[in-house]
């Protein structure tokens, strides 16, 4: 069995930085938590694009914009009038673009009993080479949250540090153990991060 989780921000850069993440339900991901600028948990990191949610590459090149504006007042070198005045028309053509998205994030969405339920012997971290067996196992051990499991297990400690299986196993924490994924936590970011 084979599950996808479609396009879901890349969160490496604002974990390394200890910005807030908070799980998007109808994205099936985590991503930071931002304010309409795209200020971060972290005074002076501002996120935009997919890497603060995913909303397409038009609504991205809005939010980067409106992201430029947030610096160029944050510096002082325009006012907080200007900036207000010149999101305008990237605002209403940010909401355009994202009219769509809550009808594509229902459509596509990921059935549950797809998310966390592969047979005890799928792989579920590659690079590690555990098993959604050995996941399902750490649990029962009594270890209740994805960072635990990952450290008793390795899974998510490979080359590519949990950008495979992140997902996977946070959803196989979440069944076994009866809570909600958001519940569960995500794996903590490491440096050095990669593209």
């Amino acid at each position: 069995m084979l599950t996808h989780f479609g396009v879901i921000p890349h969160i490496w850069l604002t974990q390394s930085a200890n910005c807030k993440h908070q799980w998007d339900d109808s994205q099936q991901c985590w991503r930071p938590e931002h304010d309409e600028w795209g200020n971060t948990s972290i005074n002076v990191i501002i996120v935009a694009g997919d890497g603060a949610g995913i909303n397409g590459a038009r609504s991205a090149e809005h939010a980067g914009r409106l992201a430029g504006l947030e610096a160029l007042n944050a510096l002082d070198i325009i006012s907080q009038t200007e900036r207000d005045n010149r999101a305008i028309k990237d605002r209403k053509r940010m909401r355009d673009e994202r009219h769509i998205r809550p009808f594509l994030e229902k459509y596509y969405q990921i059935p549950k009993k797809l998310l966390a339920t592969p047979d005890n012997e799928t792989i579920v971290c590659r690079c590690e080479e555990i098993t959604a067996g050995e996941v399902r196992q750490a649990v029962r051990d009594g270890h209740n949250n994805t960072n635990q499991v990952k450290f008793f297990t390795r899974c998510g400690m490979g080359p590519c540090q949990g950008r495979q299986c992140s997902n996977a196993v946070a959803h196989i924490v979440a069944d076994e153990s009866g809570k909600a994924v958001k519940d569960m936590g995500h794996f903590r970011g490491r440096p050095s991060v990669a593209p």
